[in-house]
């Protein structure tokens, strides 16, 4: 935590930002989005949807299990959707002459309290 709060604040580069470009549109390019995506949340996901399935197990209802998984697959994708939706929101913001300064006070503001939280948790340690 405190070698990304010093990422965030430009101190150091530790990780360079990459693009992944998909040419792809419609459908095939939602579905290949969706495919790159799940290769990097799933060591995230996995370790839930294993859990979803031995409680479906246990309980012996598939029923229940079909509800847990569409639950679990509504929550995971409702910040995405919503991103999605405020498209627009965002653009009008970026193009606001206020928005440059602002986001460099957040960002450092940010990086500070990530900073403090890494070190606060690097003193638990000792």
């Amino acid at each position: 935590m405190v070698l990304m709060s010093l990422q965030v604040m430009d101190v150091v580069y530790l990780v360079k930002p990459i693009n992944i470009k998909n040419n792809k549109r419609g459908l095939l390019g939602a579905f290949v989005t969706g495919l790159i995506g799940g290769v990097f949340a799933s060591p995230c996901a996995t370790p839930i949807l294993i859990a979803i399935a031995g409680v479906t197990t246990s309980s012996g209802n598939v029923a229940y299990g079909v509800i847990l998984m569409a639950m679990y697959g509504i929550g995971t994708n409702f910040l995405v959707v919503l991103s999605g939706m405020s498209t627009g929101l965002v653009t009008n913001i970026i193009q606001n002459d206020k928005y440059g300064r602002y986001a460099n006070i957040v960002k450092y503001l940010m990086g500070v309290v990530l900073l403090i939280m890494g070190l606060y948790l690097f003193s638990l340690g000792f």
